[in-house]
């Protein structure tokens, strides 16, 4: 008798676990839209006389938060040249050189997911070999907040 009371106590225990790991499961899934969800930056004009498009309001995540940056589209507006992606100022660590081959070219870059990675005030920041190669930058991806970075790049 005393094992058949231990077994349903066993039983009951598990089974309580079991109904609180699906609780906490739930909450996660709830809660990640929240956490994680799509940045999608569309086409910013690069004025012609300019050779340095830096705007850090715009090209990168507000602190607490990272940039899974998944896609980057650039259009050409000369025949021939050059643009370097950067992280933070044209000082800081290329991440992306472009080179332009023809006008009105679209160069698109997709990045495997996780390998560019932008963390809360950090930006990316685009120079020109001359002014007028560029005539619009976009770009997209993921914001992902730093509570569940981790999880993010399991």
């Amino acid at each position: 008798m005393t094992a058949e009371i231990d077994l349903a106590v066993q039983l009951s225990a598990g089974i309580g676990r079991l109904a609180n790991a699906m609780e906490w499961h739930r909450w996660q899934q709830d809660h990640l839209n929240d956490l994680i969800y799509p940045v999608d930056i569309p086409p910013i004009p690069w004025n012609a006389s300019a050779t340095v498009l830096d705007l850090p309001d715009l090209l990168g995540p507000k602190l607490g938060t990272f940039w899974d940056v998944r896609r980057l589209v650039l259009v050409a507006a000369e025949s021939s040249g050059t643009v370097t992606m950067y992280r933070n100022s044209p000082l800081g660590d290329v991440l992306y050189p472009f080179t332009i081959t023809a006008s009105g070219a679209q160069a698109p870059v997709f990045f495997p997911a996780k390998s560019m990675l932008l963390r809360g005030g950090e930006r990316v920041v685009f120079v020109q070999s001359s002014s007028g190669v560029a005539s619009t930058i976009a770009l997209g991806g993921l914001s992902v907040d730093a509570s569940v970075m981790g999880l993010h790049l399991l």
